[in-house]
């Protein structure tokens, strides 16, 4: 028999609860009344949550300041409700979900960063970016690439989470409408809308550069792994060619 989503839904789950034994981001959690405020049904705040720990754990290994991922939990919230089955124009965490084919919309993004074929989403198949920890990784290179560097700018100038945010949605998720998401802001991290960068650095959880270095080998497409496959072969043929 084979699985279903929801039980790959469900080693995810057990997958990022894991990784909460090795950083903690239980204190930037959204909080119960966001996700209320946000439509999320109450059987569904756990799996929100969960999308939450993924996005802040992904960002946070790769090395990027909690400002950043802070504002990637934001837009989450504002793109998808952290619904990683999400689909444009169709509610947040409808179950059983639907596929972006079948919404009856010519617009067919979708996952939790709301990726775009046509977009940041292209070359992948929306099962693909209906997986949490493949849609965070994809946004995640956006925010690493060209499109980042108002954001890197915004933390080397110690802007604070609020005008992250507004970058975040005008850089990366790139609307056509954008609206600064304060509203968004202020529902999940009210007390940390106008912290600084610098500040909020100094409040993030310690990440050993082991574990920054591991996380980077994992993101490695496989082209990349055979090349040091084949590097790695290389050289032992050359070796034992000399001898």
């Amino acid at each position: 028999m084979g699985h279903t989503r929801d039980d790959r839904a469900g080693r995810h789950i057990r997958r990022v609860q894991g990784i909460q034994k090795v950083t903690t981001t239980t204190n930037y959690m959204p909080p119960t009344s966001a996700l209320q405020q946000g439509g999320v049904p109450a059987a569904y705040y756990g799996q929100a949550l969960t999308s939450a720990h993924t996005i802040l754990n992904e960002f946070l290994f790769a090395g990027q300041p909690l400002v950043i991922a802070l504002a990637a939990v934001v837009n989450s919230y504002a793109e998808s409700r952290l619904d990683p089955q999400a689909t444009y124009g169709v509610t947040p965490w409808t179950r059983p979900p639907v596929l972006p084919e079948n919404s009856g919309h010519s617009e067919k993004s979708s996952g939790l960063f709301m990726l775009n074929p046509d977009g940041a989403g292209r070359g992948m198949s929306a099962l693909q970016r209906w997986d949490p920890l493949t849609n965070t990784r994809r946004i995640l290179s956006e925010v690493e690439g060209p499109a980042g560097l108002s954001l890197r700018q915004a933390v080397k100038a110690d802007a604070p989470l609020s005008q992250l945010v507004a970058l975040f949605e005008r850089d990366i998720e790139r609307p056509e409408v954008t609206t600064g998401r304060a509203i968004y802001t202020s529902r999940l991290y009210p007390k940390l809308a106008n912290t600084r960068a610098s500040a909020l650095d100094r409040m993030a959880p310690p990440i050993s550069a082991m574990t920054r270095a591991t996380h980077k080998m994992k993101r490695l497409p496989w082209y990349a792994w055979l090349g040091v496959a084949l590097a790695a072969f290389g050289g032992t043929f050359f070796l034992f060619r000399r001898r």
